[in-house]
């Protein structure tokens, strides 16, 4: 029980908060809190409050964590800042009620003085009109809401909201439409349209720059950029439509709104196909996806469409409900499979291939992803389960699968195929997956030879450590060839951002949800596009460092720490040593004889006698399936006999055999925990890689414990944990084989470390190179694009239309490359001259805008505020500040 006392009153008081960590004698700790009062002014008239904690022992406790200092600067400022929020709030609130009635009776177009001035907070905040001005003003300008002053408070003034075509157009076939038009704040409005019966409703509401909510005869329509807002919230934010239209009638201003303006649900009309196809609508103007044979962001801008380095995983959360039904068919999405495969197909193909449950072990770890057992575990109110999905080396999706059971070896061997197939150079090919030790293996026992010669496998970085050191050497991401400083994790940084899709996915049908997830995987690729320059830029700065850093300075110490390295891969293959049936049978029953006399001679309790009946019935079994063995061999014409005559020489035999593999494993497991306790060393214990770490290093303990106690069995001496847990231990000796100590280790990891910064170096500026000619080939095109469209500027409003269009894309080209300058500049590649012709192009219209304060005046206010600063620290009566004044 611990006592701390609450000081009164509550805002004024500082507390403080104390961490004590107890430490028990079998390495288990508990942390203790504590908050307290640091100036005890008021002890006497403190009120004791009790908290209980969790179970804790009464060893000394020991400070792990400093005081809070509350004089310090940061606070001193935060206290001040709070301060002011605190001495405004009055005001705040005094002037923002004294805003809501007219500043000014006077027109601001005409200047004539009106009682009953009109107020538009869509044009502005000194937007105060006569009837005439508003009538002139709104008649053009449409979707505000002006209100009108009646002496004592505002009312709504119902406008017109006329749209009417300004073209050339005129086929003599016009007619005048009412429809519910949304604007981007959600307001509804009562608007006649201009239609002609030359042209359908929707493609003129589009003119109108309206999306229609249906195709055919629609009486509700959206401003696009209500629908833009809604798609950027949907695709950044992960915000459902629903929660969006909820939040827009929840808006409040200082008006009465119109009360006929709200007749029609707006979630109604949004949700569905017409949500979906304004986003599909959106997508291709961005990519130029069906208006030029070339595209944008639809494919990795350096890998395009042969990554040299793979990731793939699955994700369980993104699921879908059987009861939301397929839509318009699994096959229907409005991006043609784009990024997904054909769901036909892929059933087709996992039908036909069959995983080999002796083909994927569970030596290096425990982990279950692949394990086709997994696959049995069905939810019947599912019918997607979970997708699985690859990325290229930049984090760009590659392709993507919906999985109707769950995760297989198959989806995984699906990519590399399709991989293959589109592969048309002889480079290999790193596929990166958190099983790909498994996955190695499984490829190897299937023959597949055309897979084989053409990919090489890695485990990602944070999923490595979850391996032993076997594995991490030869499959982890820092001991594999030309994978560089690729971590691996970039799909796990999609499925962090794909994740929060899955409430809304679930309950769509199955075709929107394919859609939804295209778009979204869009949304990400343009992001990663933007800022693809600058990520090779810090990879490239990080590689140069660590070659910079390296403590393997000469030629000498580098070759000597590849052979180190070499050495320690070659010490972590595991030996087995194999058993005969004849021995795996004499042993049995000497167990079976050992528990039975334990439980004849001993008193035990019931608990270890009900175990060792247990294992009994084990070790029967394994006879039975012993005896099945010598039944199959008989069959075959072979004959297994079981010796009895000799069987103390052979048990001895027996024994030596088993202390040989257990001192294998034994050294094998010490290596390990070495391994994983110098890594430990350079992370906290509150990282997550410190946490995964911690969790193996824990798993090894455990092993060691286990195979201690099969050592035991089979020795005369009992060992401790101290004997076996260094590689450096008298009992490995006679193994012949020798162990790297931690300098030598380190000395290993360093040059691969150094190996693998080198190498990225080079695949960077061979990268950054292929950026560059990447976007000036999309310069060149879309240039291109824009000359053939000046040739038509007078043929057709469709053409100059384009021009626009095409200088859009040119400008987020620009955009791209101003980001990826430092790359660029990195390797010497200039483009300084292309972005200053770009400016001039933008800053063509600067010369409309207002002229901005001259440096003088900024510079007089700047002075002004100083001397108010300097005025404010005199009157806190500070000496040191008198004197720095």
């Amino acid at each position: 029980m611990i006592t701390f006392y609450l000081q009164m009153p509550i805002y004024k008081r500082k507390l403080v908060k104390k961490f004590n960590v107890v430490v028990s004698e079998g390495g288990k700790r508990s942390r203790r809190t504590q908050l307290f009062d640091p100036s005890h002014e008021h002890a006497a008239s403190a009120i004791p409050l009790p908290i209980p904690l969790t179970d804790s022992t009464d060893e000394p406790m020991i400070d792990s964590a400093p005081d809070i200092d509350y004089d310090s600067a940061f606070c001193k400022k935060k206290q001040q800042r709070f301060e002011y929020w605190t001495d405004i709030q009055s005001k705040l609130l005094h002037t923002h009620i004294e805003e809501m009635c007219p500043a000014s009776n006077v027109c601001r177009m005409c200047g004539i003085s009106v009682p009953e001035i009109i107020f538009c907070i869509d044009c502005g905040p000194s937007a105060y009109y006569c009837s005439e001005c508003n009538t002139k003003i709104h008649d053009i300008v449409v979707f505000h809401s002006p209100q009108i002053w009646k002496g004592e408070f505002y009312v709504p003034l119902l406008m017109k909201n006329i749209f009417s075509r300004f073209d050339e157009h005129n086929c003599g076939t016009e007619y005048m439409s009412t429809i519910y038009a949304v604007d981007v704040k959600g307001s509804q409005h009562l608007c006649s349209v201009q239609l002609c019966r030359c042209e359908d409703t929707t493609t003129t509401l589009m003119r109108y720059r309206l999306w229609p909510s249906s195709p055919q005869k629609p009486r509700i329509a959206f401003d696009l950029r209500f629908m833009e807002l809604l798609t950027v919230l949907l695709l950044e934010s992960h915000l459902p439509a629903k929660s969006f239209c909820d939040a827009i009638d929840h808006l409040q201003t200082d008006f009465i709104p119109y009360s006929e303006n709200f007749p029609k649900n707006i979630y109604r009309a949004v949700v569905g196909d017409c949500l979906r196809e304004y986003v599909f609508h959106r997508s291709s103007l961005k990519s130029r996806y069906m208006i030029s044979p070339s595209t944008f962001g639809r494919e990795c801008p350096i890998c395009l469409k042969e990554p040299p380095i793979i990731s793939f995983d699955a994700n369980f959360g993104l699921v879908h409900k059987s009861s939301s039904g397929d839509g318009h068919g699994k096959s229907s999405s409005r991006h043609n499979n784009f990024l997904f495969v054909d769901p036909g197909r892929f059933k087709n193909f996992v039908d036909d291939y069959n995983v080999d449950k002796e083909s994927v072990g569970q030596d290096c770890s425990n982990f279950q992803a692949g394990n086709v057992l997994r696959s049995k575990l069905k939810n019947k109110k599912l019918d997607v389960k979970g997708l699985f999905g690859s990325i290229c080396k930049h984090d760009l999706p590659y392709l993507f699968i919906d999985m109707e059971e769950g995760e297989r070896l198959a989806f995984a061997v699906f990519v590399l195929e399709r991989l293959v197939e589109d592969s048309t150079n002889d480079d290999k090919i790193i596929a990166m997956y958190d099983i790909a030790c498994m996955l190695h293996k499984h490829l190897k026992k299937n023959k597949r030879d055309d897979i084989l010669a053409k990919v090489s496998f890695a485990v990602p970085v944070f999923h490595s450590f979850a391996h032993n050191m076997q594995c991490q050497l030869n499959y982890g991401q820092r001991f594999v060839e030309e994978t560089g400083t690729t971590d691996g994790e970039g799909i796990e940084r999609l499925w962090s951002y794909l994740r929060r899709f899955k409430s809304i996915t679930k309950e769509m049908s199955y075709d929107n949800r394919s859609d939804l997830l295209t778009e979204s995987l869009l949304h990400h690729s343009d992001k990663v596009i933007s800022n693809i320059g600058k990520r090779l830029f810090v990879k490239l700065s990080k590689a140069e460092q660590v070659v910079q850093d390296t403590p393997l300075k000469s030629t000498e110490e580098q070759d000597m720490a590849c052979r180190l390295l070499e050495e320690w891969k070659a010490e972590a293959v595991v030996t087995k040593i194999d058993f005969t049936a004849n021995e795996r049978f004499i042993e049995c029953i000497h167990k079976i004889k050992e528990k039975r006399q334990e439980l004849v001679q001993s008193e035990l309790d019931v608990s270890i006698r009900n175990q060792k009946q247990i294992d009994i019935v084990s070790l029967t079994k394994d006879l039975k399936r012993i005896r099945g063995v010598d039944e199959h061999l008989k069959r075959q014409g072979e004959n297994m006999s079981f010796e009895c005559s000799d069987i103390r020489n052979q048990l001895d035999r027996i024994f030596d055999k088993r202390k040989l593999s257990s001192l294998l494993k034994l050294k094998t497991l010490a290596v390990e925990r070495q391994y994983i306790g110098s890594l430990m060393k350079k992370y906290a214990d509150g990282q997550a890689l410190g946490v995964r770490l911690g969790k193996q290093f824990s798993k090894n303990f455990v092993k060691m414990e286990r195979e201690l106690e099969i050592l035991n069995s089979h020795s005369k001496v009992l060992y401790t944990f101290n004997n076996i847990s260094s590689p450096a231990s008298e009992l490995y000796e006679d193994l012949k084989k020798s162990s790297l100590n931690d300098c030598q280790q380190l000395k290993a990891q360093s040059f691969a470390a150094f190996k693998h910064a080198k190498f990225e170096i080079e695949s960077s500026k061979q990268e950054i190179t292929k950026l560059h000619h990447y976007l000036l080939n999309q310069q060149k095109t879309v240039t291109e694009y824009i000359e053939t469209s000046k040739q038509q500027l007078n043929s057709s409003k469709y053409h100059r239309g384009l021009s626009q269009y095409y200088f859009k894309i040119i400008n987020k080209i620009y955009e791209i490359l101003c980001n990826s300058k430092p790359c660029f500049d990195s390797i010497g590649i200039s483009i300084d001259a292309m972005l200053s012709d770009h400016r001039k192009i933008v800053n063509q219209g600067q010369s409309f805008i207002s002229p901005i304060p001259n440096d003088e005046i900024l510079e007089e206010i700047e002075f002004s505020t100083q001397i108010e600063d300097c005025i404010e620290d005199l009157n806190e009566g500070s000496d040191d500040d008198e004197d720095n004044l």
